[in-house]
């Protein structure tokens, strides 16, 4: 779950017409680890002009430090300065850009720092009496948009800011909101949390601004103002104020899904017939799973962007790091909720929207059909789904008509009533568990090569640690095979390992797991998984 503070300022700039600057930045851990993490800097424009530059700087009191970034230059080794890309530096009023960040934590095994973000565009300057008189006076015209951004800030939809510009604009008369036109098709809303490409939020399809601004031909960036809209932009306002009602819904979900502990995410889904063989994109059979319902999570989030990275991914390339976060979510848990049929075309076609060419979304009985699984694949492949929704699902097929309302399965969502639905889906622990680990040797393991498999986990798996040498070490990680870990080899005793949740916490108030290379394995296991004996202290 993202973790952030936030840091409201106004910087005016006062003339004839009042219009202003002002930002809201915000620095968010996105996701974090026993000694490391990645965070995101997001700077928002609640304003009615554009920020033309940004520059910002912060700096870390624990000794963090960062390894890696994308989106931004960065400069300094604490404090940090970050300035904008050539195509990042404007943030139009309304939107928001972001840029990533991978550190390394300056006290392993405590909660990634979050430091006080600084700058022009949002710093705590100081102001005389006549501009404070000015800024009071300008906060209240923008009460009606800032209050409707901070509501739908837990979904990051610039749909919604879109859109509760346009209730404001209605009222004022001065601010506009902007959205695309798609050639002669129709208009959508930009995307807030991409640059490029397709996206999803809001419950509809979205475009990036560059894709948008670049098509040839007619269309391109169009202006939704209160008072002057055409009939065909009224219609678009309408439809945004209705997206601003989703998303509003959609908040709300979210914040009452994260007092249980987990985000709400709204997203794309698709279907597939069966992990690989012999094992999934987490290192799990598909025999040995501990449900027959397990999905897959994106290797890549680059909205418009196909190619592909050598995993795992590393360096400049995390820039591209989707949800599958090279292995980081395998075995977690997943509760879905089926959303919206799609009455068109809904292809996954690279830099085409999703649903298109028909009526459009809409709700039916199956809508609200929930049903839970494991993260077990990665979908690494070149169309939309797999790249321009960031949270997108890929479901087992055989789970498809096993959803459930009512505590009965729906029975008939394939072959007609699918079509590659919109839902929603936050983590959450195994259900019902009890026990406790499984362990397993992998195929070609062997003394030299110890490498293990651990499956029945109730929240995840971050990290394996191993005793060597009296002494906790981090055991390596088997590529990007989330649940798949290669011990050091021992000579003449046993392996002893403890191991690490999502959260970077051991497991069962830090039980240490005894085990042997099974005799059966003679010289080199040969089977994709053979499960071992331990004893625990």
């Amino acid at each position: 779950m993202i973790r952030f503070y936030r840091y409201f300022i106004s910087a005016l700039c006062i003339s004839f017409f009042a219009t202003f600057a002002y930002a809201d930045c915000q620095y968010l851990i996105v996701n974090e680890w026993s000694d490391g993490f990645t965070a995101k800097v997001e700077i928002s424009n609640e304003g009615s002009s554009d920020i033309t530059d940004w520059a910002l700087n912060w700096e870390y009191t624990d000794g963090t430090s960062i390894v890696s970034s994308w989106n931004a230059t960065l400069t300094g080794l604490n404090p940090y300065s970050a300035r904008p890309l050539a195509w990042n530096g404007r943030v139009q009023a309304g939107q928001s850009i972001a840029f990533g960040l991978q550190g390394t934590k300056g006290v392993a095994g405590t909660d990634a720092e979050i430091p006080l973000i600084q700058g022009d565009v949002c710093s705590n300057a100081s102001s005389s009496s006549s501009s404070s008189s000015t800024s009071s006076s300008s906060s209240s015209s923008t009460s009606s948009s800032s209050t409707s951004s901070s509501n739908s800030s837990s979904s990051s939809s610039s749909g919604s800011s879109s859109s509760s510009s346009s209730s404001s604009s209605s009222s004022s008369g001065g601010i506009c909101s902007q959205m695309c036109q798609w050639y002669e098709d129709r208009q959508y809303p930009l995307c807030e949390n991409q640059s490029s490409g397709w996206g999803w939020e809001n419950g509809e399809s979205c475009i990036g601004y560059e894709t948008c601004s670049g098509q040839p031909g007619p269309g391109g960036i169009i202006d939704i103002c209160g008072g002057s809209s055409s009939s065909s932009s009224s219609s678009s306002s309408s439809s945004s104020s209705s997206s601003s009602s989703s998303s509003s819904s959609g908040s709300s979900s979210s914040s009452s899904s994260s007092s249980s502990g987990g985000e709400t995410y709204e997203a794309m889904s698709t279907y597939f017939e069966a992990l690989g063989s012999p094992y999934g994109g987490c290192g799990v059979p598909q025999e040995t799973l501990e449900t027959p319902h397990f999905v897959a999570l994106n290797v890549f989030h680059s909205p418009g962007i196909y190619d592909q990275w050598p995993r795992p991914i590393t360096g400049d390339d995390l820039q591209y790091i989707g949800e599958f976060n090279n292995g980081l979510n395998c075995g977690r848990w997943v509760r879905v909720t089926m959303g919206e049929f799609c009455r068109g075309i809904n292809d996954g076609q690279k830099n085409e929207p999703f649903c298109r060419n028909g009526e459009g979304w809409v709700e039916d009985h199956y809508s609200g059909a929930t049903l839970d699984f494991i993260v077990a694949d990665s979908c690494g492949d070149d169309n939309s789904w797999c790249r321009d929704s960031q949270y997108h699902l890929d479901f087992s097929k055989h789970s498809l008509n096993l959803f459930e309302i009512n505590g009965m399965p729906v029975g008939d969502l394939l072959p007609d009533n699918y079509n590659n639905r919109n839902i929603k889906w936050q983590y959450i622990e195994a259900p019902d568990y009890s026990g406790d680990i499984s362990i397993y040797m992998m195929k070609g393991a062997q003394a030299y090569w110890p490498a293990i498999l651990i499956t029945k986990l109730r929240n995840g798996i971050h990290a394996v640690e191993q005793l060597v040498n009296d002494e906790w070490v981090n055991a390596e990680r088997n590529h990007d095979m989330g649940q798949s870990f290669i011990l050091e080899p021992v000579h003449g005793g046993a392996f002893v390992i403890r191991v690490r949740d999502v959260n970077g916490a051991l497991i069962n108030e830090g039980r240490q797991y005894i085990f042997d290379i099974p005799e059966s394995c003679s010289n080199i296991c040969t089977e994709p998984v053979l499960e071992v004996e331990y004893t625990t202290i």
